[in-house]
């Protein structure tokens, strides 16, 4: 495998961004195009002379480019005629991007009708200091007026009180899920006092936009409903040390 490397690019994607990386001018369909690839690409990308062959033939790659990759390209004996799906299978994520209708299934990565979200990780093992993490969630809630708190154990240890200490000194709606024994809400109740500008509200799993929520194993802190961190081994590990925590950050 080639380390390096993460995934591919469809024919048609990958002569854009390279194009773009030159400051072609790129039609308004294909600047769509590139501004939704940045969104979700994670370099490096791996291509070969086949591909760049089929781009400068079909798909309008520049000469500067094609002379620099193709002599290059065409010295990779083991990889130098492959398909793009033989071709993703030597990266790290085994991903072909493409906005192709027709292309949707893995290795396919349609950036259109994703089935597959890229997102941003932070994982601390256990004994690792947290700063890093708080700083990160701290920096995430500073425009926060709406979030919503889930964790059926969030009330148990006196320590998540701290979350508390990373909201913004401004009006927030602090959601929550409450938990069977009704501690959650007190908890959470008690936590607003710190700030005459919160207030706490209950958030009922019988509708629709809660319902996941009495059935889901994983903690969430979701901020105005924009941001959704999935925190997977409780709250908790935010600020204890003893077994280790991993928030994905996804937008909504």
């Amino acid at each position: 495998m080639n380390r390096g490397y993460k995934v591919v690019l469809s024919d048609k994607l990958y002569s854009i961004y390279k194009r773009a990386s030159l400051s072609c001018t790129l039609s308004a369909k294909e600047r769509r195009a590139y501004e939704l690839l940045i969104g979700n690409i994670e370099l490096n990308v791996l291509t070969n002379a086949a591909q760049v062959q089929r781009c400068k033939e079909s798909h309008k790659l520049p000469d500067v480019i094609y002379d620099d990759l193709y002599p290059v390209l065409l010295t990779v004996e083991d990889q130098k005629d492959l398909s793009l799906e033989a071709l993703s299978k030597k990266t790290l994520f085994k991903l072909i991007l493409t906005q192709s209708q027709g292309d949707v299934a893995p290795p396919y990565f349609n950036l259109k009708t994703p089935n597959i979200n890229r997102n941003y990780t932070i994982t601390r093992m256990h004994t690792e200091n947290r700063q890093t993490l708080k700083d990160y969630l701290k920096n995430l809630l500073q425009d926060a007026n709406d979030i919503l708190i889930y964790d059926k154990y969030f009330s148990k240890k006196e320590s998540n009180k701290q979350l508390f200490s990373l909201l913004p000194n401004q009006p927030i709606t602090i959601k929550y899920i409450e938990n069977g024994d009704g501690d959650n809400g007190r908890f959470i109740q008690r936590g607003c006092r710190g700030n005459a500008q919160w207030q706490a509200e209950k958030c009922d799993t019988r509708k629709v936009e809660f319902n996941r929520f009495a059935r889901s194993h994983d903690r969430y802190l979701i901020i105005n409903n924009k941001v959704e961190v999935t925190i997977t081994s409780g709250f908790l590990y935010i600020w204890d040390k003893a077994k280790e925590i991993t928030c994905v950050i996804r937008e909504i």
